[in-house]
C-alpha cells in the first residue's frame, strides 16, 4: 500500500493524485499512518468475527467501473477486459476475450487509462 501525501508524479502512464491535491493539504506521515491502521483494525476486527462477506459487499459498494472495461497486468500477460465482480475470497472476475478468469493479484487499471 503507498499513499501519496504531498504531491504526486506527473509523468506516469495512468493518472495519480495525493492527498493534499484532495483537499487534505498537510496530512503528515504519522497522520496517515495513525488513519489507515485504525480503519485496517476495523475491518480486519471485522473480519475475523464475520468472514470476508462483509468486507466484501463494503468493497462492491464502493467500487469504481464495476461492469466496465479494465485492464489486468499479471507477471507473465496483460489482459483486457470486463469487470465482472468479486468472488468469496476476493478474487476479481474478468471477461475477456469471451473467457471468464479468476484473478487472485495483479495490478487493476480503468480502460480509460489503459487506451
Amino acid at each position: 500500500v503507498g499513499a501519496n501525501l504531498a504531491s504526486a508524479p506527473r509523468d506516469v502512464e495512468y493518472p495519480a493524485t495525493s492527498l493534499a491535491e484532495s483537499g487534505a493539504a498537510g496530512a503528515t506521515p504519522s497522520a496517515a499512518l495513525a488513519g489507515f491502521a485504525r480503519h485496517f483494525a476495523r475491518w480486519l476486527a471485522a473480519w475475523e468475527q464475520q468472514g470476508f462477506a462483509p468486507i466484501r459487499t463494503a468493497w462492491l459498494d464502493g467500487a469504481s467501473g464495476l461492469g466496465g472495461p479494465v485492464r489486468v497486468r499479471l507477471e507473465q500477460a496483460t489482459l483486457d477486459g470486463r469487470f465482472l465482480d468479486l468472488d468469496a475470497d476476493g478474487a476479481l472476475l474478468l471477461e475477456a476475450a469471451g473467457v471468464r478468469r479468476r484473478i487472485a493479484a495483479g495490478e487493476i487499471f480503468p480502460a480509460t487509462a489503459a487506451g
